[in-house]
């Protein structure tokens, strides 16, 4: 019998134990579905945070629960984990509207800044949905489950692979063949290993697309999975070697207690990829000693974007520059979807944009979504 699908239900504590009662009630009447929370974590050695966080990395759906409080800044963590592991979230806000009892009000200053700066950031990255209720919340959230996985026949339980975590492929994604062809070729051969970084670290280049990209080609050569991990590099907390093998491991063995020793970490990474035709990314990599250990034998292979350049035996370097002329002006029409602009114009806009992919998609996605803009306005 498969496993149920694993659901993690982040939130704070004490305010929201009445919607965190409902929620769980209503997922185990879904026989495919099982609820993880910190209500099931019983006496562990680790700190709260460290066994929430493992919990994550063994879920396959984030359900996040929000309302008044900030809390301890654990159920920030687990968010943050959840978009680490790229796993589906959920997000739930209780209406600001329904009374609050006055022990839940956060009156800590520095707390509400966090609270609320992580709500915009919630509500920007994500379609939340509004409770009343704790039935209204279980509501919402077993319909939402509903939409994303169906419902199974029998109340079997659905099986849900996490080996397999590629982001859609770009359907116009364009340029950058050179590139393209040289990195399947390159990535085909046996152990084949790739870091992809921007020339004098510039961001916007697009490496993390066409890192995903040339994933999408390579998919049928490394079919036991492909498997992406946000290393964080640019943040203020880049993750360990040891934290991303243990993604890498839970996502072959989501049951799998990853060992606190980081010798027996990647003694335990290395033999779960071994044999294994998979495909690692390694998105936003801070710098070589992040990398290194975390290279896999073959037949696996690696794929790792950096603003950095990274020099890692047996991982080859690709470097990228800004797209040329010819490339970027392409790529703004086919964003763009503008017969009336002449290539003059387009280069123009190509120019203003620095040939960066990100800011020729963001300028040819405006041109596409405005209609009553001529391209001489937007250049102006």
């Amino acid at each position: 019998m498969s496993e149920p699908v694993r659901i993690f239900v982040s939130s704070t504590w004490e305010d929201l134990k009445p919607e965190r009662q409902a929620v769980e009630a209503a997922l185990h009447r879904m026989a495919y579905s099982d609820f993880k929370g910190m209500e099931h974590f019983g006496s562990r050695p680790e700190t709260p945070r460290k066994a929430s966080l493992k919990e994550v990395d063994r879920s396959d759906i984030y359900v996040g629960i929000f309302a008044n409080r900030y809390g301890s800044g654990i159920t920030e963590d687990e968010y943050r984990r959840a978009r680490e592991r790229n796993l589906p979230c959920l997000i739930y806000f209780k209406d600001e509207s329904v009374p609050v009892p006055p022990k839940y009000v956060e009156t800590d200053p520095a707390k509400i800044k966090k609270r609320d700066a992580l709500r915009e950031e919630l509500r920007r990255v994500h379609t939340g949905s509004t409770f009343t209720t704790p039935d209204n919340l279980a509501t919402q959230v077993i319909a939402d489950l509903h939409n994303r996985l169906g419902s199974p026949p029998d109340d079997a339980p659905v099986p849900v692979s996490r080996r397999f975590q590629l982001p859609a492929d770009l359907a116009d994604f364009t340029g950058r063949d050179d590139e393209v062809e040289k990195l399947v070729a390159h990535l085909s051969q046996a152990g084949g290993h790739a870091a992809i970084s921007a020339i004098g670290g510039l961001g916007g280049s697009g490496k993390t697309v066409l890192a995903v990209h040339v994933a999408h080609r390579l998919k049928d050569a490394f079919p036991d999975a492909q498997i992406v991990v946000n290393m964080a590099g640019t943040s203020d907390k880049p993750i360990s070697p040891a934290e991303a093998m243990a993604l890498v491991i839970n996502a072959f063995e989501p049951e799998a207690r990853v060992p606190d020793d980081a010798e027996q970490v990647a003694h335990l990474y290395r033999s779960t990829l071994n044999g294994q035709r998979a495909l690692i990314i390694l998105d936003n990599a801070a710098d070589a000693a992040q990398v290194e250990p975390l290279t896999p034998a073959p037949p696996a292979a690696l794929i790792v974007t950096s603003q950095n350049r990274i020099i890692v035996p047996g991982v080859e370097p690709f470097d990228l520059d800004a797209l040329p002329v010819d490339e970027a002006r392409a790529l703004l029409r086919t964003v763009s979807r503008r017969d009336n602009v002449n290539d003059d114009q387009l280069n123009q806009i190509a120019e203003l944009c620095a040939y960066l992919p990100l800011a020729l998609r963001a300028a040819g996605t405006f041109l596409a979504a405005s209609p009553t803009w001529t391209a001489d306005a937007y250049i102006e």
